[in-house]
């Protein structure tokens, strides 16, 4: 049985996403986006993208760009699979080594360039697993190696292609830059500010969804609660939050005690380091930005 690895402190926990505090929602397993009924009829891109066989892909695609149009039952098409092998290494435990070989092949960046030009409103398609698009996907973290350079790169370019694509939500009023900052969250919740390696504090993808749509940062009403990125930059983070107010009461007790100054500005120093921190601040700044219509 195969699933995404969502949640660092569940390995093998088969759930999207949730805003909702008391719990989280519970899906049909990922593992059927990578499942085929060979008995439906779907075109041959597809199924070539299926099986990762992307230099056919791409003939095809030269051929004929609007095979690049098929949507799948489950609402999945080409685009989906092609982001999905570059962000989702997954594979059945009783598959062949052949198999996976295939799944492990990555898509390359221009064949992914290629299938958004070919078919832009792909990107803006939610698969009916997890209501996710493919730039949910992209920010989607699942691995702690992941590569940020590569998401970014898939980000410009299904950004670039489809600009409205930031702007979809899931069925539970995510947005990509809310599925980033919560599975990013839960992927390095349990680093403390502190020690938080200097390579975690990368803000790159951050930007990049910022930049092109700072309105994400903002404050929104979603079925009838008032949620934004900030907030769940917060809940997705309360226990470390706390950690640093903690740590603010034993600067502020050392003040009074007249203990060393430098320890007490070391302490400051690692918070702003902190990567949680740095992205508050991104966010808070891309926020107050005043909104111009498109």
């Amino acid at each position: 049985m195969v699933s995404f690895c969502f949640f660092k402190q569940c390995p093998t926990n088969n759930t999207t996403l949730d805003m909702s505090e008391k719990g989280r929602k519970k899906t049909t397993s990922p593992q059927s986006l990578l499942r085929l009924n060979e008995e439906q009829t779907v075109t041959e891109l597809y199924r070539r993208a299926f099986k990762h066989q992307w230099d056919r892909v791409s003939v095809l695609i030269d051929l004929d760009p609007k095979e690049a149009c098929y949507i799948h039952h489950d609402g999945m098409t080409a685009l989906h699979l092609a982001v999905i092998s570059r962000t989702n290494y997954v594979f059945n435990d009783d598959a062949t080594t052949e198999q996976q070989q295939q799944r492990n092949n990555r898509a390359p960046l221009n064949l992914i360039e290629k299938l958004v030009i070919a078919y832009p409103n792909a990107a803006t398609t939610l698969c009916r697993v997890n209501t996710y698009s493919p730039l949910a996907y992209v920010c989607l973290i699942v691995e702690n190696n992941c590569d940020l350079a590569d998401l970014d790169a898939m980000t410009r370019i299904l950004l670039k292609h489809s600009p409205e694509c930031s702007k979809v939500t899931t069925s539970d009023g995510l947005t990509a830059l809310d599925i980033h900052i919560v599975s990013y969250s839960r992927r390095f919740y349990d680093l403390e500010p502190e020690n938080a390696p200097s390579g975690r504090t990368n803000t790159l993808l951050l930007r990049t969804l910022l930049e092109h749509d700072p309105f994400l940062a903002k404050v929104r009403i979603s079925k009838d609660k008032v949620s934004g990125a900030v907030e769940l930059l917060y809940r997705s983070n309360t226990n470390a939050f706390f950690k640093v107010l903690t740590l603010d009461d034993i600067k502020m007790k050392n003040r009074r005690l007249s203990i060393d100054l430098k320890q007490q500005k070391a302490v400051v120093r690692e918070v702003t380091k902190w990567w949680v921190w740095k992205w508050l601040i991104l966010l808070l700044k891309y926020g107050t930005l005043p909104h111009k219509k498109r």
